[in-house]
């Protein structure tokens, strides 16, 4: 009596591992996020195409049959601008190109543009220049820079260099001091006061931002040259050499 022979698990036969590899590659794509939004607008575009009516889903296929339409034009377009062989055409006609354009390779469109650029130029060298071509160019200049211009001179051509101020004796641009008021002379002559020491107003008649600021707060200006500021000696030397420069 022959042994009962043992029928081969059909678990691990190799169809059925396939198929279990074949799910599983299923079930991994459906949870992936790109397939999940996709089948949600599918469904979307569905429920929507379901709810028109009649009326509103020829309505909706005319305005999609003309969104193809207008893309198609506007790729002609640009493949025939590419190519070079479309013509100006007037605003109010409108723009058809003929589907025979043929498709050219970057070298080719490079050697195109090149020969258009080599035209424009040759057609500008050509022409002589005009006054009315010269005139508007003129025009953008003197409006673009004329309050550059007006403040550089106003600020340099017109502010001569080498005011003192009256307080500290520093070197500035005339524009830069301003009159003392009668305040700002009140905080110095206290200062003489206290100092017993006798002011002249005639000698304080301008002063610079610096020492207006300091004047403001009822205080003496540190590099005041009545404080004994150190640096009165170099200022004495500068402002000679400026007088001996503009002499």
């Amino acid at each position: 009596m022959e042994p009962d022979v043992q029928i081969p698990s059909t678990s691990s036969t190799p169809m059925e591992t396939d198929d279990i590899a074949t799910n599983a590659c299923h079930t991994f794509r459906a949870h992936t996020p790109h397939n999940a939004k996709a089948q949600r607008q599918s469904m979307y575009r569905k429920r929507k195409a379901a709810e028109r009516t009649p009326a509103e889903a020829a309505a909706f296929a005319k305005a999609a049959a003309e969104r193809q339409r207008r893309f198609k034009q506007r790729r002609l377009a640009n493949s025939a601008l590419d190519t070079g062989t479309l013509e100006s055409a007037t605003v109010s006609a409108p723009v058809v190109v003929e589907r025979t354009v043929t498709a050219q390779t970057s070298a080719q469109r490079q050697r195109a543009y090149r020969q258009r650029k080599a035209a424009q130029i040759v057609s500008q060298i050509s022409t002589p220049p005009t006054h009315t071509a010269v005139q508007p160019e003129q025009s953008t200049w003197n409006i673009k820079w004329s309050l550059s211009i007006k403040r550089f001179k106003t600020t340099f051509l017109d502010n001569e260099f080498g005011h003192a101020c009256s307080v500290c004796d520093r070197l500035w641009f005339k524009n830069d001091l301003k009159v003392i008021t009668a305040a700002q002379l009140q905080v110095i002559s206290d200062w003489f006061v206290k100092e017993n020491r006798q002011l002249r107003e005639e000698d304080y008649t301008h002063i610079c931002n610096t020492c207006r600021f300091s004047l403001n707060k009822h205080k003496l200006p540190t590099l005041a040259k009545v404080n004994g500021s150190h640096i009165q000696k170099y200022l004495l030397a500068y402002r000679h050499w400026i007088q001996l420069v503009n002499d």
